[in-house]
């Protein structure tokens, strides 16, 4: 038996335990809805409230993200 130097040693593709294993797919192309995150509720992604709990609160999207980081309040970005 030899020793392998795991410095040197080159992967191998199927020369692996897990070679018999699938890829994992890709993630989903659908996109979540614009208004709301998975659940249709709008939550801050900084004090974690949803428009259920603070009804009155003013929603802000301050950048291009999607899903659960999309929304905050107004006054968390204060």
């Amino acid at each position: 038996m030899s020793d392998v130097n795991p410095r040197t040693a080159r992967n191998i593709p199927g020369d692996d335990v897990n070679s018999n294993v699938p890829p994992t797919p890709p993630p989903s192309s659908s996109a979540p809805s614009d208004s709301a995150g998975a659940n249709g509720m709008r939550q801050c992604w900084i004090c974690f409230a949803t428009e259920e709990d603070d009804t009155g609160a003013s929603w802000t999207q301050p950048c291009n993200c999607r899903g659960t980081t999309k929304w905050v309040h107004q006054g968390c970005l204060q």
